[in-house]
C-alpha cells in the first residue's frame, strides 16, 4: 500500500487531533468521514475505581463501540458491553452496574423479556434501567417520557442527553 501524500496525511492527523479534543455527537459521527470513527487516545480514559459502572446491552456492536468511546470521553465511567441478550443476567450479577442501558429490539431475548428477568432477580431488581431504542422518538426523549418507570432515550443517541439522563437517574454527576 502506497503512503498517503503528505497533504492528506496532515489533514488526517488534524482530524484525529480534533476528534481527541472535543466530544462528538452520535447523531452525526462517522456519517461524513470514516476517520471520525477512530478511537481516541485510550490512555486518556483509564477507568478509575471510583467511576460509575454502566452495563450497555445492545446487539449492534458498532453502536456499542461508538457509545463506549463517546461515554469515556465525557464521563468518569466503567463500561461493560453485552452484545448477546442471553448473557445479560450473568454479566449484571458479575459487574454490579449502577445503571443498565438496554436496547429493546434484539435477537434471542428482547429488552422487554430482559426487563422482566432483571426485575424478578433479587440482586438486580434495584438497578435502574434506561431504555435506548430506535423505537423511541427524539421528542419522547426530550419530554422525559418513561416506560414502566424506566427512562427512554432515542437512537441515534446524543452523548450529552444520555449522560444527563444517567445523571438524573443516579442523582450524581458523571463528568470528568
Amino acid at each position: 500500500m502506497a503512503p498517503l501524500p503528505r497533504s492528506k496525511s496532515r489533514r488526517a492527523k488534524a482530524k484525529l487531533e480534533r476528534l481527541n479534543a472535543s466530544p462528538l455527537d452520535f447523531s452525526t459521527a462517522g456519517k461524513h468521514d470514516p476517520l471520525e470513527l477512530k478511537p481516541p487516545n485510550i490512555t486518556k480514559y483509564m477507568e478509575s475505581p471510583n467511576s460509575t459502572r454502566i452495563l450497555i446491552v445492545d446487539d449492534e456492536k458498532e453502536f456499542t463501540d461508538l457509545l463506549q468511546m463517546q461515554m469515556r470521553r465525557c464521563a468518569n465511567v466503567q463500561l461493560r458491553v453485552v452484545n448477546h441478550s442471553e448473557q445479560v443476567i450473568d454479566a449484571a450479577r458479575q459487574f454490579k452496574p449502577a445503571v443498565i442501558l438496554l436496547d429493546i429490539v434484539m435477537p434471542g431475548l428482547d429488552g422487554g423479556e430482559l426487563l422482566h428477568k432483571l426485575e424478578a432477580d433479587e440482586k438486580l431488581k434495584q438497578i435502574p434501567v434506561i431504555i435506548v431504542s430506535a423505537l423511541t422518538t427524539q421528542s419522547e426523549t426530550e419530554s422525559g417520557l418513561t416506560a414502566s418507570g424506566h427512562a427512554l432515550i432515542a437512537k441515534p443517541v446524543k452523548t450529552e442527553v444520555l449522560i444527563s439522563r444517567i445523571e438524573n437517574v443516579l442523582g450524581h454527576s458523571l463528568r470528568h
